[in-house]
C-alpha cells in the first residue's frame, strides 16, 4: 500500500496545476517530449478511451543504492482528458538492474521489470470497457536534480519546504528519450526534514515516487 504523503502531493498537484487539453499543456524533459502533460484537475461524467492518460508512481526500497526487487512496487493510476482518476493498479517488481547513468543530471538509473498487475480499470460510462495498462515490461526509472519545471510545480502548490528536500524523478518509456515527471525522496525528504540526496549510493529505506505529470495511453 502506498504511503500517504504520496497522496497528498498528487492531490496538491492536480488541484494547482490545472489544464482542460492535455495536448495544449507544458511539458517537462531532459529532451523533447510530447507523451508528457502535467496532471490536469476536473471531472468527466464520460470515458474518451482516445484521451486516457496514465501517471506512473512507485515505492522502491533501497538497500546499498540498488532496488530491492521483491520489496519495491510500481503504480499506474490511469485518467481521463479532464484529469479525473479512473483506477489504478499496482505491480510487485520481478527484477531490477542498476546501469550506468545516462545523463549528468542524474544520480541513479533502473531497469525494472514489473510482475503482473493487480486490480482491473474499467471504463464507467455505458459499455463496461476493460482498459489494459500500459506496458512497462521493463520501465526505466532514476532519481536525480529537481528539474526547474518540477520545481516550478512544486512552487505553486502546498509543498511547503518539500521544494527544498525532494529528487526530481525521471523515465525512459519503450526506450524513448528521457523525460522528468515528479519527485522522489525519503519520507522525511517528503516532510522537508531531510535532502535531496547529492551523491550516491543513496541511503537505505523507502524512496517513493510521485507523478507530476502523466503520459499519453495507447493501446
Amino acid at each position: 500500500m502506498r504511503t500517504t504523503y504520496v497522496c497528498s502531493l498528487l492531490l496538491l498537484s492536480v488541484g494547482c496545476y490545472n489544464s482542460a487539453d492535455a495536448d495544449d499543456a507544458a511539458e517537462a524533459s531532459i529532451d523533447d517530449s510530447s507523451n508528457s502533460s502535467p496532471l490536469a484537475g476536473g471531472s468527466s461524467s464520460e470515458t474518451d478511451l482516445d484521451e486516457i492518460w496514465w501517471r506512473l508512481s512507485a515505492d522502491i526500497e533501497l538497500l546499498d543504492g540498488d532496488p530491492i526487487a521483491v520489496e519495491s512496487t510500481l503504480y499506474v493510476t490511469l485518467q481521463d482528458g479532464d484529469g479525473a482518476a479512473l483506477c489504478e493498479v499496482e505491480a510487485a517488481l520481478t527484477t531490477s538492474d542498476t546501469e550506468e547513468v545516462p545523463d549528468p543530471l542524474l544520480l541513479t538509473w533502473w531497469t525494472l521489470s514489473p510482475d503482473d498487475w493487480t486490480g482491473t480499470c474499467i471504463d464507467g460510462g455505458e459499455d463496461v470497457t476493460p482498459i489494459t495498462p500500459p506496458e512497462l515490461d521493463p520501465v526505466q526509472i532514476g532519481f536525480g536534480e529537481l528539474h526547474s519545471e518540477i520545481r516550478a510545480v512544486l512552487e505553486s502548490s502546498d509543498a511547503g519546504g518539500a521544494v527544498e528536500t525532494l529528487n526530481g524523478a525521471y523515465a525512459s518509456i519503450d526506450g524513448a528519450e528521457i523525460v522528468v515527471y515528479g519527485v522522489a525522496g525519503t519520507a522525511g525528504a517528503y516532510a522537508g526534514e531531510e535532502g535531496p540526496a547529492d551523491v550516491t549510493p543513496l541511503a537505505d529505506g523507502t524512496w517513493s515516487v510521485a507523478a507530476l505529470y502523466a503520459f499519453r495511453y495507447t493501446r
